[in-house]
């Protein structure tokens, strides 16, 4: 220590413990689509190690206090939960995650941290996606009868939700799920390496006390460009395309329209600048819907009367009419599953549809059936008020088109997930899970402006 000094050594024993705890959050979050426990105690150590060096949330006083105030309303509506053992495990799912939410910004207050949050992820689901090909291949119920008999294959068709690939998920819905957010990662990767590459990368950002990312270390940022720069934006493109894959192959619906939706708005974003990136965009439109109308997805139709009477309906009716008995606290966090058959007639419940149901398929429903009327209002505001503050710096010229790149696909990916919880309730899987409040603090980061406000980071 003498020999460095004290002020060296001490600054870099600083930067050796922020590398790693940004190095450990990134390998956990790389990992937990594979290893989703392991990933989760990288997480905590994560959680914990930043909360032991701030020892303070980092929002704005508007998000910290509702946040501590929907917590004591989760923690009040499982005392007095209709099953309350079932209620308190299910804080698991809300309480952890908000701890991980309010921390995060003090690490993710760097674009080319978040643009290698998406670079990792598109990468990582190429496996993903090329298992659930052949998955999904395996599944056909026209497989020739003699590889029925190899073990691996029947163990594989044994699997629930015939026809539909699942990979390493416990649902095909949550396997969509996740693709559709890599993939609006991916989109928004792509507008920040083609920003990239039409102009030169400036020494350092503008000096403002209202910049989203501090200028004190402008060659740690230049050097974070460069390395993504690196990365061939043909396999970005590629990467990000080929979730189609393995969406078409979940069978998930909802996957299949967001993903639609996706490519439509990122072709209006690039209309004027690549048309061979509107065409790639455009292409893997016309297969995706091309297929799905032909063979259906994963193995399922797309016949519109089946939407119909797609048993939502019926769940939602229940729902709806479970809120009117409990709508201040609700029944408790998970007890949906325990209460809704009250709430059936007995032929429906002797349907397979009917049986086994977990959740609402509706965040908002099943917030308010769960938790009560004023949880679900009190978290839709604040993640509401977050999303359209960063739609307004979207909007703004605050910010350098790179930037804008990594802003629209956080603000697309978490979108698509707000699009999915209309019909589906993914936040059980804590890959979803996670990557969800990933992206809800991207979207902090850049629309809470907290450069001047937090430490900067080396």
């Amino acid at each position: 220590m003498r020999f460095w000094g004290r002020s060296r050594s001490l600054r870099s024993l600083w930067n050796s413990v922020w590398n790693s705890v940004w190095h450990l959050f990134w390998v956990s979050l790389m990992a937990m689509p594979y290893v989703s426990y392991v990933g989760l105690l990288g997480m905590v150590a994560v959680t914990a190690r930043l909360w032991r060096r701030f020892r303070r949330a980092g929002l704005d006083r508007f998000t910290g206090g509702g946040l501590l105030l929907l917590s004591g309303l989760l923690l009040l509506s499982a005392v007095f939960a209709y099953d309350r053992g079932e209620a308190l495990l299910q804080l698991a799912n809300f309480l952890p995650y908000f701890l991980f939410f309010a921390i995060l910004p003090y690490l993710l207050n760097r674009v080319e941290r978040l643009a290698q949050i998406a670079l990792g992820l598109v990468l990582v689901a190429i496996p993903i996606n090329l298992i659930s090909l052949v998955e999904y291949i395996i599944k056909i119920p026209r497989m020739p009868v003699w590889w029925r008999h190899f073990p691996l294959f029947r163990w594989i068709r044994s699997a629930p939700h015939k026809g539909r690939a699942m990979v390493m998920f416990e649902h095909p819905n949550a396997m969509g799920s996740f693709l559709v957010l890599v993939m609006a990662l991916g989109l928004g990767l792509i507008l920040y390496r083609l920003a990239l590459d039409r102009a030169v990368v400036p020494h350092s950002l503008p000096d403002s006390a209202e910049s989203v990312w501090s200028n004190h270390q402008p060659d740690a940022q230049n050097a974070g460009a460069e390395a993504l720069q690196s990365v061939p934006l043909r396999l970005i493109s590629g990467a990000t395309l080929l979730n189609l894959l393995g969406i078409f192959c979940s069978g998930s619906r909802n996957a299949l329209l967001l993903a639609v939706l996706q490519l439509l708005c990122f072709a209006l974003m690039v209309a004027r600048s690549s048309w061979k990136t509107v065409a790639a965009a455009l292409g893997g439109l016309v297969v995706l819907i091309g297929g799905a109308a032909v063979i259906g997805i994963g193995g399922r139709s797309l016949d519109l009367s089946t939407w119909a009477d797609d048993p939502r309906v019926k769940l939602w009716g229940a729902a709806v009419q479970m809120i009117g008995g409990h709508p201040w606290l609700g029944w408790g966090l998970g007890n949906y599953k325990l209460v809704y058959p009250q709430y059936l007639t007995p032929d429906l419940m002797a349907l397979s549809d009917f049986q086994d149901i977990s959740h609402a398929h509706n965040l908002w429903l099943t917030l308010a059936v769960e938790a009560g009327i004023p949880a679900m209002l009190l978290l839709t505001l604040l993640v509401g008020r977050i999303c359209a503050r960063g739609v307004r710096q979207f909007l703004s010229q605050n910010f350098q088109a790179p930037e804008r790149g990594i802003l629209f696909g956080y603000l697309l990916g978490f979108f698509s997930s707000v699009g999915f919880a209309l019909f589906d309730v993914p936040l059980y899987d804590s890959r979803v899970n996670v990557l969800n409040w990933v992206l809800l603090a991207g979207i902090f980061s850049f629309a809470a402006k907290r450069s001047a406000h937090s430490s900067p980071l080396p």
